[in-house]
This record gives C-alpha cells, structure tokens and sequence, in this order.
C-alpha cells in the first residue's frame, strides 16, 4: 500500500490496492457470523411479538393493526427462512429452525 500525505485528522493517508494477505479472514468470518446469528435471533424475537398483536387486534375487530402485525410476521419469517442457511454452527442453525416452525405456527393460526 501507498502512504501519500496525510488525511484531515492527521493520519496518513493510503492510496492503491490493501495487502491482502494480512487481511484476517477468520475473525472476519466469526464476526459476521455473530452479526448474522444477532440478526435472526432479533427477527425470532420480534416475529411472534407481532403474530400476537395481530391477534389481538382480530379479536378487538381492528383490521387495520391485524394486517399490520401479521405481514411483519409474514417479514420476519422469510428473514429467517432466507438467511437461516448461511449459518455455519449446525446447533445454531438448527436451534432457529425449530424457532422458526413455532413462529410459522403462530402465523398459520392466524389466518
């Protein structure tokens, strides 16, 4: 890599390609792997939070909040469905699959 000048918070500035071979693939990987794991698990936590507010508000005779919290549920359950493969932790992955058939489940109940 080229060091040419300074940036404006007094660093130096680098132009041309980054050395690649110092680049640490493995910490790289188990960090979006991390990310990847967080994401699905916000999304298991969420989705059925609106499979019942879509159900409650069926049974208050509100439509409007009904269809609102059953197509984010809807959401939340392609999420996972999409992305679930591209976890690497067998356990992990299978652990969000039976998460995901209980919210796909709540979602079939609710019509």
């Amino acid at each position: 890599m080229i060091l040419t000048g300074r940036t404006r918070h007094g660093e130096p500035a680098q132009r041309g390609a980054p050395n690649l071979s110092q680049f640490d693939y493995e910490a790289f990987f188990a960090s979006s792997q991390r990310t990847l794991v967080q994401s699905l698990h916000n999304e298991l936590r969420v989705g059925p939070r609106f499979a019942d507010s879509a159900s409650v508000a069926r049974s208050k005779g509100d439509m409007d909040d009904y269809v609102y919290g059953k197509r984010n549920a809807i959401q939340a359950a392609e999420f996972i469905q999409r992305f679930v493969s591209r976890v690497s932790d067998v356990t992990v992955r299978n652990e969000i699959k039976v998460n995901l058939a209980e919210l796909h489940r709540l979602i079939s109940r609710l019509g």
